[in-house]
């Protein structure tokens, strides 16, 4: 009996995920329980065989990803040499829907009409059923920071210019 690896956990329709299996014995046959696996709907071009690595891991990579969003079970039926079968699985989150964001910019007085300053203070929200993984910024010239984690507050400096400021905000998804 062995278990059954699926990485990334956590993927969106359209991308790909490898199986691996981890047992003790080779000369195995593997294969993909259509029957449960038709719930996240195999691409047509994947290929539905394991490869065997010759150390009791066999691997199945790039299977293809079409799903209804949320936890899936990944079904494989193991077959030995004495035609003894066993059921093993793994799950995998598919996360369809994009983080929603909201950003506000205050002055350090804590006000949201108008301010002297060019420093300022972002008030961030950010949501997701599945977790975010990093946010990034920019001014009205679109020079993005780097990705960083995400924070409700972040202290930002204004482009020079007098008038109307605009600030973007990105949040990726995980």
């Amino acid at each position: 009996i062995g278990t059954l690896g699926v990485v990334p956990s956590l993927t969106k329709n359209f991308t790909s995920v490898n199986l691996t299996y981890y047992g003790h014995e080779t000369g195995l046959n593997l294969v993909l329980n259509l029957t449960e696996h038709q719930k996240i709907n195999v691409s047509a071009n994947t290929a539905l065989s394991f490869s065997d690595n010759n150390d009791g891991t066999y691997s199945l990579r790039g299977v293809g990803v079409n799903a209804v969003e949320g936890m899936k079970i990944v079904s494989v039926l193991v077959n030995d040499s004495l035609g003894n079968t066993n059921h093993v699985s793994g799950s995998l989150v598919v996360d369809n829907t994009p983080p929603v964001a909201n950003l506000t910019i205050k002055n350090w007085d804590g006000f949201e009409e108008s301010t002297f300053e060019r420093q300022v203070l972002l008030m961030l929200e950010f949501n997701d059923a599945y977790g975010v993984d990093a946010c990034r910024y920019a001014n009205k010239d679109l020079v993005w920071t780097g990705w960083e984690p995400c924070l409700s507050t972040k202290s930002w400096l204004l482009t020079e210019e007098v008038g109307v400021k605009t600030v973007f905000y990105q949040v990726k998804d995980k």
